[in-house]
């Protein structure tokens, strides 16, 4: 064998064991190199070393104690970042093992894990598909979370942060959502149980979406401002004291609702089903409820200035001390209304209709105000004709 073979034989053997060493451990061969570059250099150095080098070398060691330290603290930090990350990717990748598994112990573990990255400050997380009936989510924060598909029916998500959050296909039946920020959330595509399409636009959100059915969910206290509930299902919902200022809920179904308090400012109503609603001191003011069905709800103390109620239904109708002033009423229907001590100041009442059992305000003239008694036309959708057991005496209800 040549000099020349033996020397290329050496060269293939330290570049196969570089290459493995990089692969495999790439710290080792830094280390290697390191320590033959030392030796190399101290070989061909020791002849030139006199006693100032050394007293060099010595301050030159005293920097490098402070670089190391700050290099050190600065590795540790980074090695803390890392672990973290790599304990939040281990909380997700739990999450997602329990994904599409429909147990009891999938729900706990998949709370647990959503609990532990909330204190990581980690709130959009995958729960695509996840089953989550009954489970408790008080307080938890989602925002930006991506719920698509999953089951919360009756699940506690009272004062939870569902900002942004996707809830396109989620069942929400009975979740109790009080006190819940849904600003900006997508909740579109109908639930399995009910097949109705309909479209919400929370609080100025870029799309258009379908809402899920939200009948009989609690909504006490939720952020709803200008979201579009067109013809949403929203019967029996619980939306005390509920933002809803400017939302657009025409033809919106909210039967026995409880909107008691509800801000419903400048609100879009027109045709709405409100039978037997709670709107109890609600601020309507400039509402529009125009042909809207209000028979038999509760309107007691509720403000209605300058609110649209041309056509509107309020057979049986409690508008005790509610404020009507300014309000249009032209061609609606009051039979057997209670309009006790209700403020009716510039009130537009042509073409009301109204019965023996309607009640008006002392003193208030119903005839003179251009209101028809119309004691015919006292059919109740709810309940059939309306009782003749009430006397009248010129068109108003005695007692």
């Amino acid at each position: 064998m040549t000099h020349k073979q033996t020397y290329l034989k050496l060269y293939s053997s330290l570049k196969d064991r570089l290459e493995r060493l990089s692969a495999d451990n790439p710290i080792e061969l830094a280390l290697l190199v390191f320590f033959a570059a030392l030796l190399l250099v101290v070989s061909l150095s020791i002849p030139y070393y006199s006693a100032s080098f050394y007293e060099n070398v010595l301050v030159e060691s005293h920097g490098m104690l402070l670089d190391l330290l700050i290099i050190g603290v600065f590795v540790y930090w980074l090695d803390s970042l890392g672990d973290k990350k790599r304990e939040m990717r281990r909380y997700q990748e739990e999450i997602d093992d329990y994904l599409n598994w429909q147990s009891h112990e999938a729900t706990y573990r998949i709370i647990g894990n959503v609990r532990r990255l909330n204190r990581e400050n980690v709130t959009e997380i995958h729960l695509e598909n996840a089953y989550l009936p009954q489970a408790n989510l008080i307080t938890v924060i989602l925002d930006g979370a991506n719920l698509q598909g999953a089951s919360l029916p009756e699940a506690n998500l009272q004062q939870a942060r569902l900002v942004n959050a996707d809830l396109r296909g989620a069942c929400l039946q009975g979740a109790n959502l009080s006190k819940a920020n849904l600003r900006g959330a997508k909740l579109q595509g109908a639930s399995h149980w009910e097949s109705s399409a309909l479209e919400l636009f929370l609080n100025e959100a870029k799309a258009h979406l379908k809402v899920t059915d939200l009948q009989g969910a609690n909504l006490r206290e939720a952020v709803l401002a200008n979201a579009n509930l067109r013809g949403t299902n929203l019967q029996g919902v619980d939306l005390w004291n509920a933002d809803l200022e400017g939302a657009n809920l025409h033809r919106a179904n909210l039967r026995g609702a409880s909107l008691w308090e509800a801000d419903l400012r400048a609100s879009e109503l027109q045709s709405a089903n409100l039978q037997r609603a709670n709107l109890r001191s609600a601020n309507l003011r400039a509402a529009n409820l125009k042909e809207a069905d209000l028979q038999s709800a509760r309107l007691q103390r509720a403000d209605l200035q300058s609110a649209e109620l041309s056509g509107a239904k309020l057979q049986k109708a409690r508008l005790q001390e509610a404020n009507l002033q300014h309000a249009n009423l032209q061609r609606a229907y009051l039979h057997g209304a209670n309009l006790r001590n209700a403020i009716l100041d510039e009130a537009q009442l042509a073409g009301v209709r109204y019965n023996r059992e309607t009640r008006w305000p002392d003193t208030f003239d119903p005839d003179q105000a251009g209101a028809i008694f119309d004691d015919d036309s006292s059919l109740d959708p709810i309940n059939g004709p309306a009782s003749n057991s009430t006397l009248a005496t010129n068109g108003k209800t005695a007692i």
